[in-house]
């Protein structure tokens, strides 16, 4: 009997999926919107054996683990077979039934543990399955009994998912791990928290890759006794990694993948952008402009900057990067850099405001490390998903010196702008993984930190003065205007973009003279290309033409000037 996407959304159950899994998972495959597939939540979770749907990054992915597939199950009248699949326990009447480990018709298999939190920095609009995120659920004092399981097992049952044993009692002098919930979750962003949901794959595993953000559908498990602070240590595990891989399901629910896509487009848009180019351009630029104290060039390089995104890797060289260092800003005691970060916000999907103060970069966790411990790997505000708008404000790096901690912090953001990547500290070596990150610079003068682009900025006296009002106009101009400049900038950062069109031979030769007339470096006439891209599609357009190469060389001329006063 063919199947259909409704049949899978409305009251399947693991059973009946299994019947028919390579027809569902075709059905899948091929439907584009998996909007009605319910979203799992945090705050009222459903049952176990629901079918939900949960979008977050991986930010570890843990070893294989083998269980029974399928098994023979002894009964009081015989024997039957029982699926194992998309479940954690073993399904058997306790005290009536037993499995037959030694039955040659059971069937072993291998599935991975991912384990996913909610894109960090994702802002409110943009987040489908928003609830106010700013308190973790209660989960008082994790702990669990380190006392090794007495009794002995079959070989083939230590590759299972050990039935949980609650125990209220304790050896007297016995000390417990305790283990808070926010280390547990792991968010990356520790004043913006995440929900986490640890995802059992069945397939594919070499797909997937750390810091990729996907949507998974999938059956919940969330039965009570998958918490590992209600149980003895499993054999071959510490006690804090062992609560560590079995977190409350209360906290950190199971989630049984049926299918996974990796997501491209954070920014809930369901069909293309289609509206007017020119219009919505001009007004984004007249926004930024204003907010930039009406520096219209600072206005266009910021609007090229939240265009960026990396187009390829070719060697060394990174294509489609671009961070922006503005300067001549405002101190922090004025509050500036917060309003603009406000505009900032209500455009982009996925944001994050770092205040560079001495405390946070002596402080703060930059780079995932790996907790041996507990075999996590904890998280850092660097691993963040692509395309994640990160914003440095230095305005608040104070006189001070920096500490071991500051100095790595520094390291680690300048490897992320000159790279694109991140090195993870695996204690006795690091691992690189590449991102994705537009970085954004804001101080009062040029950072310590390498920048693709520094643009002076040149305020207009008269909107400085009024600069709480036109912040004020400016949200108000833009709240009627969301939908189309949130999918403006959407579908303009994955457009195509013709770099050479029909001017190939002019942009060339340019290029050759601004070598020789400026002295310009190979980096800065890649800079220089790359924001000839930018602009072009911030005003719109689908390949390069004279009037936008045109004004990208002035663009830049005036921007050198400036830099020499």
């Amino acid at each position: 009997m063919p199947v259909n996407f409704e049949d899978l959304v409305h009251q399947i159950t693991i059973r009946d999926f299994l019947r028919n899994e390579s027809d569902y998972i075709e059905v899948l495959s091929r439907t584009q919107d998996w909007s009605k597939i319910p979203l799992l939540k945090h705050d009222n979770i459903q049952p176990s054996g629901s079918l939900v749907r949960f979008r977050g990054m991986i930010q570890d992915m843990f070893d294989p683990e083998y269980y029974l597939e399928r098994y023979e199950v002894k009964t009081g009248d015989g024997q039957r077979m029982q699926d194992g699949k998309f479940v954690d326990f073993l399904q058997i009447e306790q005290g009536e039934e037993e499995v037959n480990f030694s039955s040659e018709n059971n069937k072993h298999g291998e599935r991975r543990s991912l384990f996913l939190v909610t894109i960090p920095g994702i802002n409110n609009w943009a987040d489908e399955g928003y609830k106010d995120p700013s308190k973790l659920p209660e989960v008082e004092k994790l702990s669990v009994n380190p006392s090794k399981r007495q009794e002995d097992g079959d070989d083939d049952e230590t590759l299972l998912k050990r039935q949980k044993v609650i125990k209220d009692d304790q050896t007297p002098g016995e000390t417990r791990t305790i283990l808070s919930t926010e280390y547990l979750v792991n968010s990356p962003l520790p004043d913006r928290p995440s929900r986490a949901c640890l995802v059992k794959i069945y397939r594919n595993f070499e797909s997937f890759r750390l810091n990729t953000v996907i949507d998974v559908v999938g059956f919940l498990s969330v039965d009570p006794a998958l918490d590992g602070s209600t149980e003895e240590v499993e054999e071959m595990l510490s006690p804090e990694e062992h609560i560590a891989k079995n977190p409350p399901p209360s906290l950190i629910p199971r989630l049984h993948a049926i299918s996974t896509r990796e997501v491209h487009q954070i920014a809930p848009f369901e069909t293309p952008f289609n509206g007017n180019f020119p219009d919505i351009s001009r007004d984004i630029l007249m926004v930024l402009t204003q907010c930039l104290f009406g520096d219209q060039l600072a206005g266009r390089y910021l609007f090229a900057h939240l265009l960026s995104s990396i187009q390829s890797r070719v060697g060394m060289e990174i294509l489609g990067k671009m961070c922006l260092n503005l300067i001549n800003l405002p101190g922090a005691t004025s509050g500036y850099t917060k309003s603009l970060y406000e505009i900032l916000e209500a455009i982009v999907p996925v944001s994050y405001h770092l205040e560079m103060s001495l405390e946070n970069l002596n402080t703060f966790q930059f780079v995932p490390k790996k907790d041996y411990n507990t075999g996590k790997l904890t998280s850092g505000i660097l691993q963040l998903a692509p395309n994640s708008h990160l914003i440095l404000d230095e305005t608040c790096l104070e006189p001070g010196q920096l500490q071991g901690g500051g100095i790595e912090a520094v390291k680690s953001l300048s490897h992320l702008i000159r790279h694109q990547s991140v090195e993870a500290d695996f204690q006795f070596y690091r691992l690189e993984y590449e991102s994705n990150i537009p970085v954004l610079i804001l101080g009062e003068g040029k950072s310590l930190l390498p920048s693709d682009i520094l643009v002076p900025l040149k305020p207009d006296s008269n909107v400085m003065n009024h600069i709480a009002e036109t912040y004020k106009a400016a949200h108000q101009f833009i709240r009627t205007r969301l939908e189309v400049i949130r999918g403006f900038l959407a579908s303009q950062k994955v457009a195509k973009f013709d770099l050479y069109g029909d001017i190939q031979t002019t942009v060339q030769e340019d290029l050759v003279t601004m070598r020789k007339t400026f002295n310009a470096s190979s980096e800065e006439l890649h800079s220089l290309l790359t924001l000839s891209r930018l602009v072009g599609k911030s005003m719109g357009k689908s390949k390069l033409d004279e009037e936008t190469w045109e004004l990208v060389k002035n663009m830049d001329q005036e921007r050198r000037q400036r830099m020499k006063k």
